[in-house]
């Protein structure tokens, strides 16, 4: 017996047995059912308008719905900057070289010993 056949067997057990049933559980069945529609189709124009009573929705989700995406989303914008950050305190930008390419002195005398001997004696004055 595969799915299709054990429903159409609950349903027709349940047809059958319905007639049996206390007329005043029939009305509260009949009143609960229509209250459970009522409410279904609120909730269908709430998420169609995007806001209820309850605060902000996000298509028809709830307000824990659009958390779900908020926190993975901070998160990863936390993790992202941990990480620029990180790699900006481990590897410094390399300013010397810069420093010396953006000097009005010409490259060449750095390269000169007597410079260097200079610049030393000048440091120690």
């Amino acid at each position: 017996m595969n799915e299709h056949e054990v429903g159409a067997r609950v349903a027709q057990y349940l047809d059958d047995t319905v007639a049996d049933l206390d007329p005043r559980i029939l009305r509260r069945l009949q009143t609960a059912r229509e209250s459970a529609v009522v409410r279904a189709r609120e909730r269908e124009a709430a998420g169609r308008i995007g806001w209820s009573s309850g605060g902000a929705h996000l298509s028809g989700h709830s307000r824990f719905g659009a958390a779900k995406i908020l926190v993975p989303a901070t998160a990863l914008l936390v993790a992202l900057v941990g990480i620029y950050v990180w790699q900006e305190s481990m590897f410094p930008p390399e300013t010397e070289e810069l420093e010396l390419l953006a000097d009005e002195l010409p490259l060449n005398a750095y390269l000169d010993k007597g410079f260097h001997q200079w610049i030393s004696a000048s440091l120690q004055d």
